[in-house]
């Protein structure tokens, strides 16, 4: 008897935990127990993202710059990150760029005073951030560290202090917080911190609750109104429900039971399982969500209403049905959930209306409920399937037509199987089973497809292994690897040794073939190997008729192949070549209707692309497929053109071929396999790509489009210039994707712009804005600018120079700015996907009359107010005659509530000896709270305005520039 308990049952509850709407992962088995209900509540709240593969990496290292992404978000509850960018200035560091993807969220928690730097000016975002680290940024998210108890010597032992005072640090046994904090710690020390009170320091009163002032318990509630309840879920299991108000919403936790089963078990064993001596009531017992008596015969065999050590033929459960034991401390609760199979019979694509409003996919189901057919389930949400695929379902409160409703679905898995020799009843604990030739499948409670019926089948199992459903198959398919002759020693014969992989993925090695097509495999030495006579040669790399297709195969009594061609790749070389995969599309190619993948589709790549001999890898479902282009493929279909079986044996990954813009002709690494390496920039990135030459040539002439080809390995096979530097047309067709070399003819309005040809292009020397001056020619499109369109700014030393790409906005697409526009077009609807804006920096223009603040020094005294000592720069020229200064105001504001405070006797007093301005003013301010001056200066008919920002007032702020 298989019994699997609770705490070995790590698969079971992860899906089971997908049946209720939490975030399960791929990877949840890798989870710390401990930490499990912080990722689940984290990522559903979207504070944490989970990877495009939907795995999380809990043990993966976490970053610095990373941890302050997640600070900001729970500090301002934007978990969509929208307005992050708007910080990307306001950071400090010198290693923290201000394009860089992590400056906004820098910018803000150091604007925040939730992270210090190392001391040296710099932050080290790409650095891993200690246990300690992390924790000092929460803390401080918190209200904590206000009194510099984070800083200095001892300060990881006063931060590891705070922590455990608050009980941050409650799960967190045996973790070293000086180490690396890996994605799960961090996810558990921010969930700690989120549900303790936020703090505010008074040197007075030290460290006091929010709730005290502002009626806030947390800054979990305060943000995002995180709380959380228990109630029993959809199947009847006590849960914790967290609820917030964003991501998700809400958070399912099963409790976790204290024992799991699979199979059907005696109350005796679940006694032994529970550590029972005597009888204990049960307190209810669910089925499929509907709640059942506890006398019924269907929760317990013997129908006494109790778990009994010394009921020993009173069962309870199924075969692949999951059953949970909950103490409920005044008794025993028993959870049943069953699997079901079913049929997709009608599948419907995702929607959006004219107003933007989503429809969601949906699937119709025909469902094996019974032995009496199928119930239909109509518009269940689910996408990424197929019609007639099978897939396994979850039903709550199936007896009630009107409250029935699908939890889950999943693709059902499917084995092989053959011919149905026999069968064996239940008896007992025994399962029912299903029996094909030597492999025997114990049947699932609710088999119902083809159930006992003869023939050849594939089997459908549910997710603990049992046999749900039968599938008829018609033939066995597979592919050749590697095939030669070996000789019998001594004497002549011998027979033909081949490698081969499986319509299922499954690799096979040195089986021997005993027939090819209606010939015994046969030999005539290093000749090469002939399909219509079955020879095969000495060598491998001479039988390349074998190789590339797609065979039938069966397997005799004594383990060897017959092989025959279902797909001949030699007669018809492919059925598509320049081919396309995207993985997750269903399309194969761009051939719609004709070659379709599904989620059953096997997909067998080429190891060694073009290769004879070569190796395949499989991958199974359109899902899990890489994306791969320029392929020659062999493709087995079934009557409805969806792909069954695809071998892709000459292909390029995706990617391989790309437009890029190229900056300079340097090489910035070089690799003694590789050769130099090349950093490009693919169409609208900003992001390098390394591109390598092998022993070829990297064709440079200008700044400009290239269009690249790569092998598998990165090495350039194919490289063409399109659109060179800002005059010269490439030596091929830019068609695709389709550019333009325009000049803007007016700024943008309303989501529109105008462009026209040019000649004449020169550099503009007297141009504000760096530009270049050009003959303007005729119209040549009026494009849309879209939410999607991207500005990249060009910075040219000179016209024939090199260049630096940035990000760029709108803003910098400007009348008489020259640009390379790339763009859709719809009819004659042309969309900008991206604009290359071309700045020209080859020359120093003449700037008159550039006056800067500078703040010399500043204090600010909690009784006094701020002290400030500004000179006036002109031009670059230090120390500028301050005499010029006209007039001076400053005024005080809270940086917490932004209110002014008022402020009198402000005094302005110049100091000729060293030419600066001193500036005070009395106001009265509050120990503890954030203050910020702001200094304005009237010089002539211009006026200068400076900030000063607290607590610390020893960094001088950015000048301000009037002009």
């Amino acid at each position: 008897m298989k019994k699997l308990l609770a705490l070995v049952l790590a698969l079971v509850m992860t899906l089971s935990l997908a049946t209720v709407g939490t975030n399960a992962f791929t990877d949840d088995a890798q989870v710390k127990d401990d930490y499990a209900e912080a990722v689940q509540v984290l990522t559903g709240m979207n504070v944490f993202k989970g990877y495009t593969d939907n795995s999380f990496k809990p043990l993966n290292d976490i970053t610095r710059a990373e941890v302050a992404a997640i600070v900001y978000r729970i500090y301002t509850g934007d978990v969509t990150d929208a307005k992050a960018s708007v910080y990307a200035g306001y950071g400090k560091f010198d290693d923290v760029n201000v394009a860089s993807w992590y400056a906004g969220y820098v910018g803000y928690c150091t604007n925040a005073g939730f992270i210090k730097g190392y001391g040296d000016g710099k932050f080290g975002p790409n650095d891993k951030v200690t246990g300690y680290q992390a924790l000092a940024m929460i803390l401080r998210a918190v209200g904590y560290g206000k009194n510099g108890e984070f800083e200095g010597k001892d300060w990881e032992l006063h931060v590891a202090q705070v922590a455990q005072q608050i009980g941050a640090l409650k799960n967190v046994a045996g973790e070293v917080l000086k180490n690396p904090a890996s994605r799960q710690l961090v996810a558990e020390l921010l969930f700690q911190c989120l549900q303790t009170p936020q703090v505010v320091y008074t040197p007075a009163f030290g460290y006091a609750p929010v709730s005290i002032i502002a009626g806030q318990k947390s800054l979990g509630e305060k943000v995002f109104n995180l709380k959380y309840n228990y109630k029993d879920d959809v199947w009847g299991r006590p849960a914790k429900v967290w609820t917030y108000t964003t991501g998700n919403k809400k958070t399912t936790l099963p409790e976790t039971p204290v024992a799991s089963y699979t199979v059907k078990v005696d109350e005796c064993d679940i006694s032994k399982d529970l550590g029972i001596n005597s009888s204990v009531s049960l307190e209810k017992a669910f089925i499929d969500g509907e709640e059942y008596k506890t006398t019924n015969t269907a929760v317990t065999s013997n129908g006494v209403g109790s778990i009994n050590p010394r009921a020993t033929t009173s069962y309870v459960g199924a075969q692949g049905r999951l059953t949970e034991v909950y103490d409920m401390g005044d008794g025993l609760r028993i959870v049943e959930i069953n699997t079901y199979l079913a049929n997709v019979t009608k599948v419907t694509a995702e929607k959006t209306d004219k107003n933007g409003h989503k429809t969601a996919a949906t699937v119709d189901l025909a469902v094996w409920m019974t032995g009496k057919g199928t119930t239909a389930f109509k518009a269940v949400e689910a996408e990424g399937f197929t019609k007639g695929e099978y897939v396994l379902v979850t039903i709550s409160n199936p007896s009630n037509t009107k409250l029935a409703a699908i939890e889950s679905i999943e693709a059902a898995p499917i084995v092989a199987g053959g011919s149905l020799s026999g069968w064996t009843n239940a008896a007992g604990l025994k399962a029912a089973t299903h029996i094909f030739g030597k492999n025997s499948f114990n049947d699932a409670d609710k088999f119902f497809l083809n159930y006992r019926t003869s023939g050849s089948w594939a089997v459908l199992t549910d997710k603990y292994g049992n046999a749900i459903g039968l599938a008829q198959v018609a033939n066995n398919y597979l592919v050749v690897e590697k095939i030669e002759w070996q000789h019998n020693a001594g004497s002549f014969g011998g027979y033909a040794l081949a490698d081969v992989v499986l319509a299922d993925g499954t690799a096979q090695k040195n089986v021997t073939v005993a027939y090819i097509g209606n010939n015994p495999a046969n030999n005539h030495g290093d000749k090469a190997g002939v399909w219509a006579n079955g020879s095969v040669s000495d060598n491998y790399w001479n039988n390349s008729v074998y190789y590339k297709h797609i065979l039938t195969y069966s397997v005799n009594d004594n383990g060897s192949y017959n092989i025959a061609i279902a797909h001949d790749n030699t007669n018809n070389p492919a059925d598509e070549t320049k081919a396309t995969i995207v993985k997750g599309q269903a399309t194969i190619s761009t051939a719609t209707n004709t070659y379709v993948a599904t989620d059953k589709t096997v997909f067998l790549l080429a190891d060694d692309p073009g290769e004879i001999g070569t190796s395949y890898t499989a991958y199974v479902g359109k899902k899990n497929v890489k994306s791969i282009e320029d392929a020659t493929l062999c493709i087995l279909t079934d009557s409805n053109g969806y792909a069954v079986l695809v071998v892709a044996s000459d292909y390029a990954d995706e990617g391989s071929s790309f437009v890029a813009f190229v900056t300079d002709g340097k090489a910035e690494l070089y690799n003694r396999s590789l050769g130099d390496g090349h950093f490009v920039y693919k169409m609208g990135e900003t992001t390098p790509t390394t591109v390598w030459t092998g022993a070829g040539k990297f064709n440079y002439e200008n700044t400009g489009l290239y269009s690249f080809k790569l092998d598998s390995y990165g090495i350039i096979t194919e490289m063409k210039y399109l659109l060179q530097d800002l005059t010269k047309d490439g030596n091929v067709s830019i068609n695709s994707p389709k550019v333009d070399r325009v000049a803007i003819k007016a700024d943008e309005l309303g989501t529109s712009f105008q462009a026209y040809g040019y000649s004449d292009l020169k550099e503009d020397k007297t141009a504000e804005d760096f530009g270049y001056s050009f003959k303007a020619g005729a119209a040549i499109k009026d494009y849309n600018v879209t939410d999607d369109t991207k500005v990249i700014l060009v910075t040219k030393t000179a016209m024939d120079g090199t260049a630096v790409l940035e990000e760029g906005s709108m803003a910098d697409v400007k009348a008489d700015s020259i640009a390379f526009v790339k763009y859709t077009a719809v009819g004659r609807i042309y969309n900008a996907d991206v604009i290359y804006v071309f700045v020209n920096t080859g020359f120093t223009p003449v700037v008159v009359d550039e006056y800067k603040l500078v703040i010399d020094d500043a204090t600010m005294d909690s009784d006094k107010g701020p002290e400030i000592i500004v000179s006036l720069t002109k031009n670059g020229q230090d120390h500028y005659k301050i005499s010029q200064v006209n007039s001076c105001t400053v005024k005080v504001y809270n940086a917490d509530t932004g209110k002014e405070v008022r402020s009198t006797n402000v005094q302005v007093q110049n100091n000729s000896e060293n030419n600066t301005l001193v500036i005070t003013a009395d106001t009265q301010l509050t120990q503890g709270d954030n203050y910020y001056a702001v200094v304005t200066l009237n010089v002539g008919k211009k006026q200068i305005t400076a900030v000063l920002t607290t607590p610390e007032l020893e960094a001088q702020p950015a000048a301000a520039t009037g002009k």
